[in-house]
């Protein structure tokens, strides 16, 4: 096997692989030493770092990885938000007390390796890939959700989070692996050329757009797949929340684009007035229910699922 494509294509990672090490850095180093505002600089240093590197550098379409990753302005872009909003969650936490200092250096981690996880969604070109960032962003999701020590609504937050995202990932799972049965195929554009006008099985077609909707849909907080969002930004940290009203739902829309802009599977007529349909609904349950919140976090939680419909509408 021939090495060598790969080795040259580690280059066009090197954002990703800045925030791992730096991650495992932080790790390392939180229980060496006492000052963990330390940490925290350390970790604005390797965001800005990267997104130094990730803005100065010349976007050259490139295939990577035998078709996993791919880079393309598409992807550069969302890197950079990614990191941007790294930053602000970062800065955020910075002075917020409810985050015991113990646990400031594992916080820092988690957030780098978010970001990561956002960055390869990004760039995924591969159903594989995909799957996996979700994966990857879902699990440090559901560990920062329940990270305020002691608190019952957090942990209960948690739990809620891992059960409905473990269902829809599974769901998701489900309609990628339908579509691998149905296409043979695991990369978005050999996808596109076999289901080009292909209108011969609207059944398995109709329940893989529905499974990977539901999925997605999950991650921007989409109706009706939303029902957690509320619970879990009341109750996690304030820099969690934060993170979780821009950071999966950034990560969500990235992936739900590239299906888009790379896939023919989206763009069956009906599917695209299901799409604006469940936009429109997103928006009106989203303002509605936000009338009557009295607590700031699900006021919150509400104004995202709306911004979600927004998005989708656009």
């Amino acid at each position: 096997m021939n090495v060598a494509p790969f080795i040259a294509d580690i280059k066009y990672i090197l954002p990703e692989i800045i925030l791992t090490i730096a991650a495992l850095v932080i790790l390392i180093f939180s229980v060496l030493i006492k000052n963990k505002r330390a940490l925290a600089y350390f970790s604005l240093a390797s965001l800005g770092i990267t997104l130094l590197y990730v803005s100065k550098t010349p976007v050259i379409t490139t295939s990577l990885f035998s078709g996993m990753l791919v880079n393309d302005s598409f992807a550069a872009f969302f890197k950079i938000i990614s990191i941007i909003i790294a930053l602000a969650v970062i800065l955020i936490s910075l002075e917020y007390k409810e985050i015991s200092p113990n646990y400031r250096g594992e916080f820092y981690c988690f957030i780098l390796l978010a970001t990561t996880a956002i960055m390869f969604m990004g760039a995924a070109s591969n159903l594989l890939m995909i799957y996996l960032g979700v994966e990857f962003l879902s699990l440090i999701s559901y560990i920062i959700a329940a990270y305020w020590r002691g608190n019952v609504k957090s942990s209960e937050s948690g739990l809620k989070y891992f059960l409905i995202g473990t269902a829809c990932s599974i769901t998701m799972l489900y309609g990628i692996s339908l579509l691998y049965g149905l296409t043979g195929s695991l990369d978005l554009e050999q996808i596109n050329a076999i289901l080009y006008g292909n209108t011969s099985q609207p059944a398995a077609i109709s329940i893989i757009i529905l499974t990977i909707l539901i999925g997605l849909g999950f991650k921007i907080a989409m109706v009706p797949v939303h029902f957690w969002c509320p619970d879990v930004y009341e109750g996690a940290p304030t820099p969690v929340t934060a993170f979780f009203s821009v950071g999966p739902k950034i990560a969500g829309f990235a992936v739900l684009l590239r299906f888009l802009l790379t896939g023919s599977i989206f763009f069956y007529e009906h599917w695209a007035h299901l799409l604006g349909i469940l936009a429109i609904i997103t928006m009106v349950v989203g303002n509605l229910t936000a009338l009557s919140q009295t607590n700031i976090k699900r006021l919150l939680a509400y104004s995202s699922i709306a911004h979600a419909g927004y998005a989708l509408i656009g």
